[in-house]
């Protein structure tokens, strides 16, 4: 019985431990892509977003490449984006990420200026690479 309780103990913490550095991850993935975005640094962004093209091999498993024309083009509306919310910001606050499939996980997150709170959403997939921007509501 000791035994048991053991186990199911240590895996129910071993759990824990691994959600809580999944969503330190996808947190920090979301301040690096506000924060390049803010930049403009719309090459360094790319690699943190999710390729959704025509190319079947890379559809939703890996990031955008920044010496691609038209996938640096996307990175750039994505990041024109973000950035124009943080532009009327003078912060960000990021809120609970929440787990909506096996690979999907949203992020709330407000651009606070004073009293003032501009609600976003980040959906992240997770993939071979890590957390990718997936889409930003």
């Amino acid at each position: 019985m000791k035994k048991t309780f053991f186990a199911i103990t240590f895996l129910f913490f071993a759990f824990l431990i691994n959600v809580n550095a999944q969503n330190k991850e996808i947190e920090s993935a979301s301040k690096s892509i506000i924060d390049l975005s803010g930049s403009k640094s719309y090459d360094k962004a790319a690699v943190l977003i999710v390729y959704q093209g025509d190319d079947k091999e890379r559809n939703n498993k890996v990031s955008l490449d920044p010496k691609n024309v038209n996938e640096l083009k996307y990175a750039k509306k994505v990041c024109s984006k973000i950035g124009a919310m943080k532009a009327i910001a003078e912060t960000y606050e990021i809120g609970k990420v929440e787990k909506i499939s096996n690979t999907e996980y949203k992020v709330n997150l407000s651009f606070v200026n004073g009293s003032q709170k501009l609600p976003a959403t980040f959906l992240f997939l997770k993939t071979d690479k890590g957390y990718l921007l997936q889409e930003v509501n």
